[in-house]
């Protein structure tokens, strides 16, 4: 926040994590303490302050702080969204002709300037996909669903350390 790391974990009373196969991205809800004897977090989401949370010193998610609340007594609710949040909030009208899901993606990443990590090649190329004022999300599902349906391959988007990778899903 404002350039600073803040290390809040001392205030961390309870932790839950939600996400759904086929939803843009992971949300974490903590608890913090919020009383006097403590010193307080400062954190202020309107900043829209970065969030890292940890477990044993491995990187569990990396986000953005998206709402803050009151809770029960002496508890302040915080929840983040790993960076997938980018693609469910953004829209656009789109019109790609004789691309990859590779290339949309890539082309998706460029123009809202989101960060990505590893991006395997999709291979397969889609005719046409076009969409008026469409979330970006939408638009990806329906080219890796194009994908599938010619070739049988899943792929999937994940958010780790920031990034945004786009990888084959690999049977288990």
């Amino acid at each position: 926040q404002s350039g600073k790391t803040l290390d809040i974990s001392e205030l961390v009373s309870s932790v839950s994590s939600s996400g759904r196969k086929g939803a843009a991205g992971r949300q974490i809800t903590a608890s913090l303490i919020d009383a006097p004897e403590y010193e307080r977090s400062g954190i202020d989401v309107s900043q829209g302050c970065q969030s890292i949370i940890t477990w044993n010193d491995t990187e569990i998610m990396r986000g953005l702080l998206i709402d803050q609340g009151r809770g029960r007594a002496k508890k302040l609710q915080i929840t983040a969204r790993d960076n997938l949040i980018y693609f469910a909030n953004n829209d656009d009208t789109f019109n790609y002709k004789n691309k990859t899901a590779t290339e949309i993606f890539l082309d998706m990443c460029s123009r809202f300037q989101i960060s990505y990590g590893t991006v395997v090649d999709t291979k397969y190329v889609i005719p046409i996909l076009a969409k008026e004022n469409g979330k970006l999300w939408d638009v990806l599902l329906e080219a890796l669903s194009l994908t599938y349906k010619a070739t049988g391959v899943r792929y999937y988007l994940t958010s780790s350390k920031g990034k945004i990778s786009l990888l084959l899903r690999k049977e288990n």
